[in-house]
């Protein structure tokens, strides 16, 4: 990844790169392509998480145990990230990852988080 992410449409809300063909989309699946595919499923499967227990809030575990689990930037330090065997994915927001416009923050800067 070289830190720049591409200038996205617009059109619509439509999150696409710019240029693109095709119909418009505000959820684009090909912003997740660099993922594995496997780790692309799991994604798809949390969008649909069915809710249990009523006004609980909570959401059926629809995962095998041994798949990578997703862990929020914002909580990575508060994680023993070597409990992880079989890997995991940091998600990081635009937001915790920009300074400015097309600014990384300095932290990311370093070769590592």
């Amino acid at each position: 990844m070289n830190g720049r992410l591409a200038d996205l449409c617009g059109m619509e809300g439509c999150r696409r790169p710019v240029g693109h063909v095709g119909e418009h989309d505000r959820f684009p699946t090909e912003a997740w392509d660099f993922f594995r595919e496997e780790d692309k499923q799991k994604l798809v499967k949390a969008g649909f998480a069915t809710p249990r227990g009523g006004a609980k809030g909570g959401y059926q575990n629809h995962v095998l145990r041994n798949n990578r689990v997703i862990i929020p930037y914002e909580r990575l330090e508060m994680v023993d990230l070597e409990f992880y065997r079989d890997g995991y994915i940091v998600r990081l927001l635009p937001e915790q990852y920009f300074a400015a416009a097309r600014v990384p923050r300095d932290e990311f800067l370093g070769g590592g988080v």
